[in-house]
């Protein structure tokens, strides 16, 4: 009789164990499901009108202030200028006129 109590208290207290921790569980996934589905920061708009967007030659980070109409290094981080695919002459007769 003394086995059969002690093999129904460990039930009882693995019961116990197990409800606890499935109430715990539930309660914690609306809230990380409530985090997943928070949408994404919004994205600042970027001002592409300077000369580190519209120079020939242009700094690969677009450095605030870099660009050239020649190969050269970036003032700011010291990297090589690269060619600018998006440059257009229009940029160069606007920018050489101020």
């Amino acid at each position: 009789m003394k086995s059969s109590f002690l093999t129904n208290r460990a039930l009882l207290l693995a019961f116990a164990v197990t409800a606890v921790l499935s109430v715990y569980s539930c309660k914690s996934q609306p809230e990380a499901a409530a985090e997943a589905e928070a949408p994404a920061p919004a994205m600042e708009a970027v001002d592409t009108t300077g000369p580190e967007y519209t120079s020939r030659y242009i700094c690969p980070m677009y450095c605030k202030g870099s660009g050239s109409d020649q190969p050269g290094t970036c003032p700011a981080c010291g990297m090589e200028y690269v060619l600018n695919e998006d440059f257009h002459e229009t940029h160069a007769d606007s920018t050489s006129a101020q």
